[in-house]
């Protein structure tokens, strides 16, 4: 075994990390939102993928196209008015960051000492 006294140490921080992962659960905000088409449009979309793929008639098959419509268009929440929504994006060696509004999102790549405040101020620089 390579370095046993180091086991018991790593085991120590891991227990840590859950118990504070898991107080962090707790706040109000700590949500996880993920997109998802309506139960309606996830069976249009299995309907018009049999219809794409089955050895049909041409005319037939075309019906498929206004079956995935839904799934190509999505429904688009915006903030009410007054209130921003703010995403922080992880993109490999940066990180993005997304304040969508009521009129507009507005993206910017976020290196934290110089965009954040011009960001959020409306006037992103970067």
């Amino acid at each position: 075994m390579l370095l046993p006294w180091l086991w018991p140490l790593a085991a120590a921080a891991m227990a840590t990390l859950i118990w504070l992962l898991e107080a962090l659960t707790s706040w109000p905000s700590a949500v996880w939102t993920v997109a998802a088409a309506p139960a309606w449009a996830a069976a249009a979309g299995i309907v018009a993928t049999l219809l794409g793929l089955l050895p049909l008639p041409w005319k037939l098959r075309l019906l498929a196209i206004p079956l995935a419509l839904p799934l190509a268009w999505p429904a688009v929440r915006v903030p009410s008015e007054g209130r921003f929504e703010l995403v922080v994006l992880d993109v490999g060696q940066r990180t993005a960051v997304l304040v969508r509004t009521r009129s507009r999102p507005t993206p910017a790549s976020a290196s934290w000492c110089r965009c954040c405040a011009p960001v959020v101020s409306g006037r992103s620089t970067c």
